[in-house]
């Protein structure tokens, strides 16, 4: 490909921090993320944020068809450009939730994979969207900022609710580091590769085990039984015994829980 810097600085393009124009210059880097997606010949992969290309065109070489979605119309004529020999790969100008909600015929559920150079700004919602919701696909593989990646592999002790979200639908793996200096323009941080796969289905007590999450991490630094008893009206007789039947100490807190004990805790705690 030729330079993605020298592509975007002569179109006039100034990249946009607060949408996280960041962009992987490393060739190696872009195909070892390639190849952590275990990309088959049938398979169809969403990348969100395709920028110029540059991700986009290693995901081509292996796939079966790939949706190139990219928000900012200013990077979509470079991406044209860069993909242009690729007759497997359809541009999408459109931002990635929208264009979702409106083409899940394309999407079937279990079906297609993601790959992403995912800004910090979208990270939560993008993995709220595609775990909770249909179409899922069949493995996520993000490229993201270092903390959160390292945020989402918490265990019971330090567990938080990001955590709580992608372990309970998903096995998350961090895969390796990507250092800043392999950016343009190079970002604060540092990153790392993450990748979701064995991805479950939704089910109806979803979405009360995660209410009773967000009621205990709000008071992250109380007990749990406590912040729990006046969050959800329960009486101090009925939450010990719950507490006592799982074999819950009284002081603990959110972090030290694991996913098991979230989901046998919003088994027995009434449902208003």
């Amino acid at each position: 490909m030729p330079n993605i810097r020298q592509q975007i600085q002569f179109a006039g393009i100034s990249p946009t921090k607060s949408a996280g124009q960041n962009f992987l210059m490393s060739g190696q880097t872009l195909e070892k993320i390639t190849a952590t997606a275990q990309i088959k010949k049938t398979d169809t992969i969403v990348e969100i944020g395709s920028g110029p290309g540059n991700l986009t065109v290693h995901l081509a070489r292996h796939a079966k068809k790939v949706y190139a979605v990219e928000r900012d119309c200013r990077m979509i004529g470079i991406l044209e450009k860069n993909t242009l020999k690729y007759d497997n790969v359809t541009i999408v100008n459109d931002d990635i939730f929208k264009w979702r909600n409106t083409h899940s015929e394309l999407l079937p559920d279990g079906g297609y994979k993601i790959v992403a150079n995912l800004p910090y700004y979208l990270t939560s919602r993008a993995l709220r969207e595609f775990l909770e919701r249909l179409p899922k696909p069949s493995m996520m593989v993000f490229l993201l900022q270092k903390e959160v990646a390292e945020r989402m592999m918490s265990e019971p002790g330090q567990m938080n609710l990001l955590a709580l979200s992608v372990q309970y639908y998903a096995d998350v793996e961090y895969l390796f580091d990507v250092d800043r200096t392999q950016f343009w323009p190079e970002p604060e941080i540092d990153s790392a590769v993450v990748r979701l796969s064995k991805i479950q289905p939704s089910g109806p007590e979803d979405k009360q085990m995660f209410r009773i999450a967000r009621i205990a991490f709000a008071g992250k630094r109380k007990q749990l039984q406590n912040t729990l008893k006046n969050g959800l009206k329960v009486s101090t007789k009925e939450m010990l015994a719950i507490f006592s039947e799982l074999g819950l100490l009284g002081t603990v807190r959110p972090q030290e829980l694991s996913v098991k004990n979230w989901v046998s805790l919003a088994e027995k705690l009434p449902i208003e």
